[in-house]
């Protein structure tokens, strides 16, 4: 029977630890591979590409007369709102195309930060 089975190494524990401290000392120390630029984009500098921003944007609903019905966290909301695929709302708002939700048109605007 193993008798030491359930006792650990204490010389192998601080190792593995300092090895460990040593690797994440490697890693923080390291340059970032993103940098921000003065629009506030984010560039990958091993790519060089623009990194996306998938922060979800707000979007409102808006009558003919230019008031605000309701508003949305994202476009996807929206679209389970007015029974309408989520590209749609993209689209709408793109081409500023109204959206025939209870026999009324609406306009589908941005929220701008």
């Amino acid at each position: 029977m193993n008798n030491s089975r359930l006792s650990t190494n204490f010389l192998q524990a601080v190792q593995y630890r300092t090895n460990l401290e040593n690797a994440i000392n490697k890693l923080l120390g390291t340059p970032s591979n993103y940098q921000v630029t003065v629009e506030g984009k984010i560039i990958d500098l091993h790519s060089g590409k623009i990194v996306q921003n998938t922060k979800s944007k707000g979007v409102m609903l808006i009558n003919e007369m230019g008031e605000v019905v309701k508003t949305f966290d994202s476009g996807s909301v929206c679209a389970k709102y007015l029974g309408i695929g989520r590209t749609s709302v993209y689209s709408k708002i793109k081409t500023n195309k109204p959206v025939l939700f209870n026999n009324k048109n609406y306009f589908i605007k941005p929220i701008k930060d």
